[in-house]
């Protein structure tokens, strides 16, 4: 009786072991998600303002007003925001 007792006992220590090394998994896990969340709302977040710089291009190549310069600088900043977005995507 007291072998059998020493062996539910050595499970018991082993998948307590077990259980805590699970726990801490998890929460890695979890930190893992909460940091690729925060990173896809930043990287929503400069979609949008892309999208908004987008139809400001669009917009001043309606007007009378001579925008070259304007335009370029525009499709620059574009172009900056879009390997930004890349990058954080990559990370």
């Amino acid at each position: 009786m007291g072998r059998l007792l020493q062996e539910t006992m050595g499970k018991l220590a082993d998948q307590n072991k077990q259980n805590q090394k699970l726990l801490v998994d998890l929460e890695t896990k979890e930190n893992q998600i909460k940091d690729l969340s925060e990173k896809i709302k930043d990287l929503e977040k400069n979609n949008k303002i892309s999208e908004k710089i987008a139809k400001i291009v669009v917009n001043t190549e309606n007007t009378v007003v001579p925008t070259t310069d304007l335009k370029k600088k525009l499709e620059q900043y574009i172009s900056i925001i879009e390997h930004s977005i890349e990058a954080l995507k990559n990370k």
